[in-house]
């Protein structure tokens, strides 16, 4: 029985040395596995790492030359910042001169504008409605009709350009005036026809609350034959006219009515208003060659 027990035991001894030697190689090849899995993990960081390296390397070349151009471009900013600074100081300074010489220019305009409103009425004669040729009328609606029937006469016929209405309007008004009546000269489109142009006519204030338009061109005129204003008397006129009328007097039932009463664009007190309006004396200087008026 004895050799038998032997051999076992020898047999176990065997297996456990074929048993620890397996392990060992095991364990040999499982730490060679490991290190070779290491090994590609830290290939792969390195790598990873000289990516990074080359990134980081890129973005500090941007970097420098970001900062190199901010350095350029802060430069310039500043230059221009200094550049913008003279130009303001520049601003201002000749803003304050452009306000005193605004000053100076409202001053020459008001004076210009004074001078030449002297230089116009200077045309217009002396003491022009200081004159005296016709007493004095009380003045009421019946007396403009009766004044303008009966005792007035232009001085002179319709002449275009030399006496037209706007002479016409001009002289009834001073002669108005003179004879106590308060009239002013009305200008606007024409009445019967606006695509004529604009007209001059007549609006008195009377006494007795009468606005009354005259029309200066129809009335009589001292060139007129005897038979002419005998027929104007009685209402028959052998003109063509739209608004003929006994003594000039447009009456509300008149079809044009509305435009000498409504449809001025200006209205002027005096001779002198209607000549600074116009800036022109041309337009109404009737007084040249008639009544000893001189300038």
């Amino acid at each position: 029985m004895e050799p038998i027990s032997r051999d076992v035991h020898s047999i176990s001894r065997s297996a456990l040395i074929a048993v620890a030697l397996f392990i060992v190689v095991v364990i040999l090849i499982l730490y060679t596995v490991a290190l070779t899995i290491e090994n590609s993990r830290l290939r792969s960081e390195i790598y990873r790492l000289q990516e990074l390296k080359s990134k980081y390397d890129s973005l500090s070349s941007d970097y420098d030359v970001l900062l190199s151009a901010y350095d350029e471009l802060k430069g310039s900013y500043n230059q221009l910042l200094e550049v913008y600074n003279q130009l303001q100081n520049m601003y201002e300074s000749l803003k304050v001169e452009y306000e005193s010489k605004v000053g100076e220019l409202e001053q020459l305009k008001k004076e210009y504008e004074e001078l030449s409103r002297k230089l116009l009425i200077v045309q217009i004669p002396n003491g022009y409605y200081d004159v005296n040729f016709i007493p004095d009328r009380n003045g009421t609606l019946e007396n403009v009709y009766n004044f303008l029937m009966w005792e007035f006469t232009m001085p002179r016929g319709y002449v275009g350009g030399t006496f037209d209405c706007s002479e016409m309007a001009a002289y009834l008004e001073w002669v108005l005036e003179d004879a106590g009546f308060d009239a002013k000269i009305a200008v606007g489109p024409c009445p019967w026809d606006p695509s004529l142009g604009y007209h001059a006519w007549v609006i008195v204030y009377t006494q007795d609350g009468y606005m009354v338009a005259i029309e200066p061109t129809v009335l009589m005129t001292k060139d007129d034959p005897l038979y002419i204003k005998i027929m104007r008397a009685i209402g028959v006129y052998l003109k063509e006219h739209p608004i003929y009328s006994k003594a000039g007097i447009v009456y509300a039932e008149n079809p044009y009515a509305n435009g000498y009463y409504k449809g001025y664009t200006a209205l002027y007190d005096t001779i002198y208003d209607a000549v600074v309006s116009y800036r022109d004396v041309s337009e109404w200087d009737w007084w040249l060659g008639y009544w000893g008026f001189s300038r």
